[in-house]
C-alpha cells in the first residue's frame, strides 16, 4: 500500500464526500421509525408564510441530515377547528425516486402527527381547474396512495365547513 498525502482542501471534500454518502445510506436504508425531527422556526429566505411553518431536520441514530439532500417543512393548518400540518418536501435531485419522501411523510405520521394535502396548494390542481395536465404533482398522489396502505394509518377526504372536499388528511391510529 502506498502513502498518500493530501492537502487540507482535499481532506476536506473527501470527507464531505464521506459524510455525504453516509446520510444518503442512512435515509435510504433506515425505518421509518428510526427517523426523529429537530424542529426549528427557521424558514428558508424567500419564503412568505401566513401560517406558522417549522423547518424539520431528519435525524437518524443521531446524525442530522442536512438541507442539502432534504428540505422538509411542516406548516400548521387548521380546518373545522382541526390541526394537521401540510408537509412541504424537496429532495435533492441525484437522490430522488428512492422513497425519502415516503419514509419522511410515514415517521412524522408515526410520531403522531396529523398531516394533510390540500389541493389547493398542488400544482396541479392549478392545471386541472384550467383543463391542463402537470405530471409535477404525480408523485404527491402517490405517495399518499402508498401511505393509504400503511397499517395503522388512516387515510381519508378533508371535508371543510360547506362541505366540500379540499384535500386528504392521514393519521396513525
Amino acid at each position: 500500500m502506498r502513502k498518500v498525502i493530501l492537502t487540507e482542501s482535499q481532506a476536506k471534500l473527501l470527507l464531505e464526500e464521506i459524510d455525504k454518502n453516509d446520510s444518503i445510506q442512512k435515509l435510504i436504508f433506515c425505518n421509518p421509525s428510526d427517523i426523529q425531527f429537530e424542529v426549528s422556526n427557521e424558514i428558508p429566505a424567500g419564503v412568505s408564510v401566513s401560517r406558522n411553518l417549522f423547518h424539520l431536520t431528519p435525524v437518524i441514530e443521531g446524525k442530522e441530515i442536512d438541507g442539502k439532500f432534504v428540505n422538509f417543512l411542516a406548516e400548521e393548518v387548521k380546518i373545522n377547528g382541526e390541526q394537521y400540518y401540510q408537509l412541504h418536501i424537496n429532495v435533492n435531485k441525484e437522490i430522488r425516486r428512492l422513497g425519502i419522501a415516503y419514509k419522511l411523510y410515514l415517521a412524522f405520521l408515526l410520531q403522531d402527527y396529523p398531516v394533510c394535502s390540500l389541493f389547493k396548494n398542488r400544482v396541479s390542481s392549478f392545471y386541472d381547474e384550467n383543463w391542463s395536465e402537470n405530471p409535477s404533482d404525480s408523485a404527491i398522489s402517490g405517495l399518499w396512495a402508498k401511505i393509504a396502505n400503511e397499517p395503522g394509518i388512516v387515510v381519508d377526504d378533508l371535508i371543510d365547513k360547506n362541505g366540500n372536499k379540499v384535500g386528504i388528511k392521514a393519521y396513525h391510529e
